[in-house]
């Protein structure tokens, strides 16, 4: 290779790597409401992100965990082992099981 072309692809590689430097994040930031209270979600990116999508995901799990944990719901499955009545084994989430534990164990 003769020494313009190595210093043609030197060149291009320096202005690349400056190119990126430069190129500064994508800051995304999501609000909503849940549980009587807000959330607020932000992400620094320098890869697109899928705002809406990423929105829909996380009103989904937030949703999730309400359905589990939340006392207020008479539905969710806590209110439900909260309000059981028998002294026989109760079936439950893995992920409510590990509250439990926990909560047990740090009691």
């Amino acid at each position: 290779m003769k020494l313009p072309g190595l210093l043609a692809i030197i060149l291009l590689f320096l202005l690349s790597c400056l190119y990126s430097c430069t190129q500064s994040p994508h800051l995304v930031s999501i609000t909503g409401t849940t549980m009587g209270t807000t959330y607020s979600v932000k992400i620094s990116s320098y890869k697109a992100i899928d705002q809406t999508a990423l929105q829909t995901e996380i009103d989904s799990l937030l949703e999730k965990i309400n359905m589990l944990m939340s006392t207020y719901r008479p539905d969710s499955e806590i209110s439900q082992f909260n309000t059981y009545t028998m002294t026989g084994w109760y079936d439950v989430s893995a992920e409510t099981a590990y509250v439990l534990d926990t909560a047990r164990h740090i009691s």
